[in-house]
């Protein structure tokens, strides 16, 4: 509840309030996966005799346990990434950054590869924008082969025009102009023509410019108008 608390209140950009929301989302889901700790149930089984009995009586079920400490670790994950997106609305950019790497490590801890991909698009979008280009390209880059190995064609093509556009704000327009053309492929394996087509016109306005900008098309600029006459 608190989590989708956070999150209608960042679409509502009351941001600072989604914080404290989120906040105690991530301090509810430690606190009850530290009650399921296996060590409880370990050390009740350690115990001998009529107290024994009586503590075993009152325990959780090992399974039971193990599957809710499971689920609180993945919601603590998904309230981690949406708090650092509301911290990154209400520009604390340092501790959205941090709040996106303990995401990151929850989602990888659980093995979960898709919100291993979201988190990734996350952080380089905070990256983005406090100007760490670099460092937002490397994350983006590492979203889109996740994406790409789950083959979740839509998230592949979403992450790649991001990725796209920080290249492009860096005028590395080649690497710009490849990753638009791979969002083209990607959403085209969508059955989405439209966004695809949507992919291909940014790669128009991407190789527009840099003939507008360059003396002489270079060979990558000619080879690349060459392919999209063929597509």
């Amino acid at each position: 509840m608190l989590n989708n608390l956070g999150l209608v209140l960042q679409e509502l950009d009351r941001f600072p309030e989604a914080v404290d929301a989120l906040r105690e989302s991530v301090a509810l889901h430690r606190a009850l996966q530290q009650d399921l700790m296996p060590s409880r149930s370990a050390s009740a089984g350690d115990a001998v005799g009529t107290e024994s009995e009586e503590v075993t009586e009152g325990a959780v079920d090992p399974a039971v346990a193990r599957f809710w400490s499971e689920e609180a670790h993945h919601r603590e994950a998904a309230a981690l990434a949406n708090l650092a997106n509301a911290l990154r609305g209400t520009g604390a950019y340092a501790e959205a950054l941090d709040m996106h790497h303990q995401a990151l490590e929850r989602y990888r801890e659980y093995g979960d590869l898709d919100g291993e991909g979201t988190a990734l698009g996350n952080l380089a979008r905070t990256l983005q924008r406090t100007g760490r280009l670099d460092e937002a390209v490397d994350a983006f880059q590492r979203a889109v082969a996740v994406h790409r190995e789950l083959q979740d064609h839509y998230a592949e093509a979403l992450a790649l025009e991001s990725l796209a556009g920080v290249l492009g704000r860096m005028r590395r327009t080649e690497e710009a102009v490849d990753a638009h053309l791979q969002a083209a492929d990607a959403f085209k394996a969508t059955q989405d023509e439209r966004l695809s087509e949507r992919a291909l016109h940014n790669v128009l306005l991407a190789l527009a410019t840099e003939t507008r900008t360059a003396r002489r098309a270079p060979g990558w600029l000619r080879a690349r108008w060459r392919a999209l006459r063929g597509r």
